[in-house]
């Protein structure tokens, strides 16, 4: 008898806490909302706020040259005093990435072939031979091939 009546208890508080649940779910699925306001009718009002401008205290001492930051704002106030112009420098040429593999040579051939990666392309140049944007081989050798591009003038290692 014991066991029946716990039962019956526990059930009514089950079903209870249930009826709450089913409630909560009905308010939030009907568009009845009873204390809460409409806020798409309220106007906010918004206050411009102007900016405010202030000056920093700099008289702290420089610790890299020792003096204190009120000389040097003094020293930067001065007129600037006539510098001579700066020459100008012409672009200095930059290679390529360049990949020399080697060379493949006859036995009886005085003029190897050298095998290159320019750029990504792979070519097979011979001494003489002009390359895009005129790169020019000079010299092929077993170790290394010398490239010209106007005045410039560069070694490359076999990799």
């Amino acid at each position: 008898m014991k066991s029946k009546a716990l039962t019956y208890i526990l059930l009514i508080v089950v079903a209870a806490i249930w009826y709450q649940v089913f409630l909560r779910i009905k308010s939030n699925v009907s568009g009845e909302e009873d204390g809460a306001t409409n806020l798409s009718r309220q106007t906010a009002g918004f206050q411009l706020i102007q900016k405010d401008t202030f000056l920093l205290s700099l008289n702290y001492r420089d610790p890299f040259t020792g003096r204190s930051q009120s000389a040097a704002k003094d020293e930067a106030l001065l007129p600037e005093q006539a510098l001579p112009p700066l020459p100008i420098m012409k672009p200095q040429f930059v290679w390529p990435k360049v990949t020399y593999y080697g060379w493949v040579k006859k036995t009886d051939s005085k003029n190897p072939l050298c095998i290159i990666n320019i750029d990504g392309i792979l070519l097979y140049l011979r001494k003489g031979e002009e390359v895009f944007d005129g790169i020019r081989v000079v010299t092929v050798d077993r170790d290394f091939v010398e490239l010209r591009k106007g005045k410039n003038q560069q070694l490359f290692y076999r990799k």
